[in-house]
């Protein structure tokens, strides 16, 4: 084994090392790992976590407020759309599947109809370290630097003396989920550092673009390719800068590509499963519930919505018409944001809970994999359902009822089939056969006279009320 052998040689489980402290430096030269490029993970930065650590010197063990970053449950679509509001003041993509997301639009829209002032803290995050605790209110939550100029003289005046806001640095408070730039690079000056991952701003990871770019235009695709011709990027980092400029990167023509160096980028990639892998639920609803400030209805903000996808949405003139009234059927949705802002209960200050994992962070979960949903409706339920059931449609052949997502009707004698628009499919015919005599009719018996007082009705002596459907 020679020098480069060993300082390249790693006998850690292959999770890599973080790349740290390079802004005090202000630049680093860097090495693209060529089967792993960078990857936008979006993270909820603005709610922290509680670290307890060993004091060496005394022994003690002292709990310390920690910035957070939890990677968010939501999909790149909605989080890109996380800002706009339509007409009513509802999210245009509201939240699915994050509770932290619904609880910053749950605050957004309570202070929106006036149940929650802005300047009212929600939370507050304190350890053994009195400067480290942290407070976060209900307009710093989800609001922004423009918004923050446009607030009310007077309430900022009440915000300052009251509960000693600082407004100007409100907007730190910021909890929206934000993307970042996984990447995994070799550090030029320490190869024996071996495969380092880091989180980097969006402005980086456009600077890098930036620079791939260039060099694909100026040298054509592939010797412009860092993934097939590797060549170093620097990246620079000016603290002084407005935060548009603050990050910038080149290519670094003067370095040469070592065989130490090389053998790390084109090997294997280091697991990345616990760096973009979300939050854990339960953990993260102690851990909030603890520092709840006001009464928040948690059920609902920790309940995600889950939708069933289809392989192709049928035209809405081809739907089955749904069993019953369709108001009625109308009348049991989902009722809009609008009505839910309006039934936003008056926020209470509440006496923060103990709880046995206030001190720990929450531990990560995972997320829901792509293309997995929720168990389908057909499995456990009735075969049949009854008429008044939200997804009871009629067959269009017997005209009772069955679930709207089947293709098949339940109903005993009927087997109507539907294609994948729920188009009613023609039946098959059944094949000819000889035809065969028809058996001589029997006589007509006498039927025995019973006595009127005491005779019951029989099945079929109401012709017409025998042809009613029968309730399900």
């Amino acid at each position: 084994m020679g020098i480069d052998d060993f300082l390249s040689h790693r006998t850690g489980s292959g999770r890599g090392a973080y790349l740290k402290n390079w802004k005090k430096d202000g630049k680093v030269n860097t090495w693209l790992h060529t089967q792993c490029l960078p990857m936008a993970v979006w993270k909820h930065v603005g709610f922290p976590r509680i670290v307890v650590l060993e004091d060496k010197t005394a022994g003690d063990q002292i709990a310390h407020v920690w910035s957070g970053d939890y990677v968010c449950y939501e999909t790149e679509d909605v989080l890109k759309e996380q800002y706009k509001l339509d007409s009513k003041g509802n999210r245009e993509s509201p939240p699915l599947y994050c509770p932290l997301c619904r609880l910053i639009d749950y605050v957004r829209r309570a202070v929106a109809a006036g149940r929650i002032p802005w300047y009212k803290p929600v939370f507050k995050f304190e350890g053994d370290v009195a400067k480290e605790t942290l407070v976060l209110h209900a307009g710093g939550l989800f609001m922004g630097r423009n918004q923050i100029e446009d607030l009310d003289e007077e309430e900022v005046k009440v915000a300052r003396d009251k509960y000693g806001v600082n407004v100007k640095e409100l907007w730190k408070e910021n909890c929206f989920a934000s993307a970042q730039y996984l990447f995994v690079v070799v550090d030029d000056a320490h190869p024996e550092s071996g495969l380092q991952k880091t989180f980097q701003k969006p402005s980086l990871g456009d600077a890098v673009k930036d620079v791939i770019a260039k060099e694909r235009e100026s040298e054509g695709m592939e010797d412009g390719d860092p993934t097939i011709n590797p060549y170093a990027i620097q990246w620079q980092y000016r603290k002084d800068e407005e935060p548009k400029k603050m990050y910038t990167a080149l290519r670094m023509r003067k370095l040469q590509l070592t065989p130490t160096i090389e053998r790390l980028i084109r090997g294997p990639a280091p697991d990345l499963r616990g760096d973009i892998r979300p939050f854990n639920m339960v953990e993260m609803r102690a851990f909030l519930e603890q520092h709840a400030l006001v009464k928040l209805p948690w059920d609902d903000i920790f309940k995600v919505e889950v939708r069933q996808e289809v392989e192709e949405e049928p035209d809405p003139s081809e739907r089955r018409p749904a069993v019953g009234s369709s108001k009625k059927a109308a009348a049991k949705g989902r009722k809009s944001d609008a009505e839910d802002v309006e039934d936003v209960e008056d926020v209470e200050d509440v006496e923060p809970k103990p709880s046995k994992n206030a001190n720990k962070a929450p531990k990560e979960d995972a997320k829901p994999a792509a293309g997995k949903g929720p168990k389908k409706r057909g499995e456990a339920r009735a075969p049949i359902p009854d008429d008044d059931d939200e997804h009871a449609v009629a067959c269009e052949k017997c005209g009772k009822a069955m679930w709207d997502d089947e293709h098949e009707c339940p109903q005993e004698g009927c087997g109507a089939k539907y294609d994948a628009k729920f188009r009613l499919l023609p039946e098959e015919e059944k094949p000819k056969g000889p035809k065969k005599r028809a058996a001589p009719e029997p006589e007509p018996s006498r039927p025995a006279l019973a006595p009127e007082a005491s005779r019951q009705r029989e099945p079929g002596d109401d012709e017409e009320e025998d042809e009613d459907d029968l309730p399900f």
